[in-house]
């Protein structure tokens, strides 16, 4: 599928934004349809910005597959649960089912911003709902990855600056050099 990228800040979006703020007055279809339009753009400005991408392979499951997964038995698997704790599965199970939960957020739009047509408001709005989105997402994946790891693998850092010293050692214990 192929994921068309829209410039939230050209003259078209606006005006599209401007014509859906004025029917969000005047009907809840106007509402839902407004709701669907600022959709896309929050969804663009968590891809933007966060890091679990980084680390972490996304897994699409069609709709109605359950998230059962194949591991080694002798290999211990974690997640996060739906409250945001580290799970983990004891060695000896051959598979693993993950529960499955959306992180969300729930803007609310002033009716005044609506009214005057503050498109800058409600695009600041946006910005504040993907922020709170990517936020949640990136502590539960650092919350799993820092769970999985042993103790004896950590480096500790101090100071403000990971130095390249500092992630060299990391990369080190991960990867020896022969």
């Amino acid at each position: 599928m192929e994921t068309i990228r829209m410039n939230v800040h050209s003259q078209e979006y606006m005006e599209t934004m401007a014509r859906l703020m004025s029917e969000a007055l005047e009907s809840p279809e106007g509402m839902r349809a407004l709701a669907a339009a600022i959709a896309e753009p929050i969804e663009q400005e968590i891809k933007r910005k966060e890091i679990s991408s980084l680390l972490l392979t996304k897994h699409t499951l069609p709709k109605g597959e359950r998230p059962l997964y194949q591991k080694k038995p002798k290999v211990k698997a974690y997640w996060i649960s739906t409250e945001g704790e580290a799970q983990e599965q004891e060695v000896g199970k051959d598979e693993v089912e993950f529960p499955t939960n959306r992180i969300h957020s729930a803007p609310m739009v002033d009716v005044s911003v609506l009214k005057n047509g503050n498109i800058g408001t409600l695009m600041d709005i946006q910005t504040a709902a993907a922020d709170e989105i990517r936020k949640e997402i990136d502590k539960r994946t650092i919350t799993v990855l820092s769970a999985a790891v042993p103790a004896a693998n950590t480096v500790e850092v101090t100071g403000a600056t990971l130095t390249e010293e500092a992630l060299n050692e990391a990369i080190s214990i991960i990867c020896p050099v022969f």
